[in-house]
């Protein structure tokens, strides 16, 4: 995953001055006239925009650094070796700091982000959870013609704080499709990487006609013995995950505000559990075929609802246990979702009712997912934002797993006041509940929260055009 991640920067990098593309609200370039077609959010597998539209794409070398204070509910206090029970949760206060470095370049047709943000963690008493953390993005955007697009992005996340580097706080964003699975379960205080490689290109063969595809690929690893609650990376309860996806679509434009079409898309996981709590077999290969017909309406071209629905077939197998029948069905597969990015605001929401597997969990499982997530221009100088999102799952094959499920419920709320350009301050609350009963590092912290306030200096230097 590091030697990927470090090719795409110098990728990147050497690459020449490009131009603005301004995004719309499913993260893809905006049509330059009504010839071109939009990408529909269930096609493009690119997350609604999180930020109001600025006046200017970014074209520059930036760095920033934060400071961070927060008190956390709920922390493990010590580590305890096995099978000694898991320590009693208790408060905590905690200091951080967050240098960020940003190159964004960006001409009429081309625009390229990289970002990478290491974090340094301290904890006034549970001091064993004292960590550097990472985080690094890449996305890239390229009209290679008029008809012909193509977008890349890769995510990585090395953490172990549930509110530092984590997706599910940190403005992954709202998805108008399911090609790439919802957050199910999370270990608030665990070490974890994740590593998330999304493409995908359309080309428009006709005024009014357009296909495309593209592939993903997301690992999802608890490499180390956790520092909370004494759980070693053998018994929290869960499972080292690898899902590698592909899709291809056909996008029909039946008005100038409307879109319908379908989509097939296959993925296939391999989970590796990291405990004996599975009695039957510690592997499980998922493969998952969905055939989707959807339909999109743009009421504006930053403003839009799709709803998509089909079938999909589902089949896991235990390839370490052969003596484990083979699991076999059809479910039903449903998708909503709504985006808007103006120039006050962004607010972007989606509902989910499908089949997900991996993630730290093993096996396949019927998943209900909802999001919502949003932010506002209070004033020229105050911005708010609130972001609240609920996974609720349970097992599609009860006959070769015994793990029943659970479900997640996670929420934020922040305030951000600018003095000035260099200097920004935020305050916020976050908040994470978890139901999962069987799963030990989980249900040793079903509940967590901060408070925290966060100082930002930052500046930049323009790359010129």
């Amino acid at each position: 995953m590091l030697a990927r991640t470090y090719l795409l920067f110098a990728f990147l990098l050497a690459v020449p001055a490009w131009s603005q593309v301004e995004p719309e609200a499913e993260g893809g370039p905006t049509p330059v006239d009504d010839t071109q077609m939009m990408t529909p959010p269930p096609v493009s597998g690119i997350p609604y925009a999180n930020a109001a539209a600025s006046d200017e794409a970014p074209n520059v070398l930036s760095a920033r650094v934060s400071a961070n204070a927060a008190y956390i509910k709920n922390v493990v206090q010590t580590q305890t070796a096995p099978p000694a029970p898991p320590a009693s949760p208790v408060n905590d206060d905690t200091f951080s700091l967050y240098p960020t470095f940003t190159f964004a370049r960006s001409t009429l047709r081309q625009q390229a982000i990289a970002t990478y943000s290491p974090s340094f963690v301290f904890y006034q008493h549970t001091t064993a959870l004292d960590t550097i953390n990472h985080g690094a993005s890449l996305t890239y955007q390229d009209r290679l013609s008029p008809h012909v697009t193509f977008n890349a992005e890769d995510f990585f996340y090395r953490t172990s704080d549930v509110f530092d580097q984590s997706s599910v706080f940190s403005g992954g964003g709202v998805s108008g499709s399911s090609q790439t699975s919802a957050t199910t379960i999370i270990a608030p205080f665990a070490q974890q990487l994740t590593n998330l490689a999304h493409a995908f290109f359309s080309y428009q063969f006709a005024r009014d006609g357009m296909i495309g595809g593209g592939g993903s690929d997301q690992v999802v690893d608890f490499p180390a013995p956790s520092s909370s609650a004494g759980l070693t990376n053998s018994n929290t309860g869960l499972a080292n995950s690898n899902e590698t996806g592909a899709w291809a679509f056909y996008n029909r434009r039946i008005s100038r505000t409307q879109y319908m079409g379908f989509s097939y898309q296959w993925t296939r996981t391999a989970a590796q559990a990291t405990s004996q709590q599975q009695a039957t077999g510690q592997r499980r290969d998922t493969q998952i075929n969905s055939l989707l017909p959807f339909y999109s309406f743009y009421f504006t071209k930053t403003a839009s609802v799709s709803i998509s629905g089909g079938a999909q077939h589902v089949s896991v197998t235990s390839p370490d246990s052969p003596g484990l029948p083979a699991s076999n069905s059809w479910l039903p597969e449903a998708d909503v979702s709504v985006g808007y990015q103006g120039k006050r605001g962004n607010l972007a929401a989606s509902y989910s009712r499908t089949i997900t597997s991996g993630q730290g969990l093993l096996g396949a499982f019927n998943t209900n997912a909802a999001s919502l997530a949003g932010g506002w221009n209070l004033f020229r100088t105050w911005i708010a934002s609130l972001s609240l999102s609920y996974a609720s799952t349970s097992n599609a094959t009860p006959q070769i797993s015994t793990f029943a499920g659970g479900n997640t419920v996670s929420g934020q709320a922040s305030i951000t006041h600018t003095f000035r350009e260099s200097l920004i301050v935020r305050a916020g609350y976050e908040r994470l509940h978890q139901d999962y009963p069987v799963t030990t590092i989980v249900s040793a912290i079903p509940d967590t929260s901060q408070v925290y306030g966060t100082i930002t200096y930052q500046f930049s230097k323009p790359l010129g055009k």
